[in-house]
């Protein structure tokens, strides 16, 4: 036993080892920079012309050396006819924990009463029967709305 306390609880953020993680990402964003230059056929002294920045520098941001500022990397992918939206990560930990993050700002986004709603465990039951109409056909929904009317007179 011990006077500290240990907590199941776990930040979301502990189990990331986000140093390495940046990194990663780093490469990743540098890699798919190269890519839209070799796609759009043009040579990093081309697009250090046109961009204003050094060959060195697009080349060391190419490798993942270098992280890329992101008005440069915006200026640089419509140099390439990019998108800087295809460079964010979908499917890793970076991409879940931007995912959550839109999340909590869009329910941050709703009034008071529906997040104080959403929040209750006894509304589940509500949340999921909202779910599955919203996945029902409108002919499916307008059976459903339909019966209901029937066993209510």
């Amino acid at each position: 036993w011990s006077k500290e306390a240990v907590s199941d609880d776990t930040s979301p953020t502990e189990a990331l080892n986000l140093p390495v993680l940046v990194g990663v990402r780093q490469r990743m964003i540098g890699a798919l920079l190269r890519q839209a230059r070799l796609k759009a056929s043009i040579s990093p002294k081309a697009l250090s012309e046109q961009s204003g920045i050094s060959t060195s520098r697009i080349r060391a941001y190419e490798l993942g050396e270098r992280p890329i500022p992101l008005p440069e990397l915006e200026g640089l992918m419509s140099l390439l006819n990019g998108q800087v939206e295809s460079l964010f990560d979908q499917t890793g930990p970076v991409g879940q924990w931007l995912s959550q993050q839109q999340a909590i700002q869009d329910f941050k986004k709703l009034p008071p009463e529906l997040q104080d709603f959403v929040c209750k465990p006894v509304n589940r039951p509500y949340l999921d029967l909202a779910l599955k109409l919203s996945e029902l056909s409108t002919e499916k929904l307008r059976a459903v709305a339909e019966n209901l009317l029937d066993i209510t007179f």
